[in-house]
């Protein structure tokens, strides 16, 4: 019986030895875990920025503030519509009207670019999209 518990304590021994000395882990592995992870941070990075440059393009699609029914008060900003307004919901306004330009009068004519009068361009300080040209 003696016998066996020093047999058992032995294995015992060499069995915690064997199992608790740790190896160190070789250099490439290392590296190619390095360079795993920070090939996966790059494609997060640059799936994330794709996704936010195609919210902010989509949000740039929202109308309100070029409808001549928005207030641009933060308490109400569109009487017709003011639980969509500002938001993506609002792309599609069966209501949005363009707002109209100050400096447009009855001596104002838009005119086709084909025309033989000299034609002087103007531009919307707030719009610069939205041209005119006057006689």
């Amino acid at each position: 019986m003696l016998v066996i518990n020093d047999i058992m304590n032995d294995l015992v021994l060499i069995l915690l030895l064997r199992f608790s000395i740790q190896q160190p882990v070789p250099a490439p592995v290392l590296c190619g875990f390095t360079w795993a992870a920070l090939g996966i941070a790059c494609v997060m990075f640059m799936s994330s920025l794709k996704h936010g440059i195609e919210h902010v393009q989509q949000l740039h699609r929202v109308p309100c503030d070029r409808c001549k029914f928005f207030t641009g008060d933060y308490r109400l900003k569109c009487p017709v519509h003011p639980c969509t307004a500002c938001t993506l919901d609002a792309i599609d306004c069966r209501d949005f009207e363009p707002e109209t330009l100050p400096y447009l009068g009855s001596d104002s004519q838009i005119m086709p670019l084909s025309s033989d009068l000299p034609l002087r361009r103007k531009v919307d300080v707030r719009s610069p999209a939205l041209i005119t040209y006057r006689r």
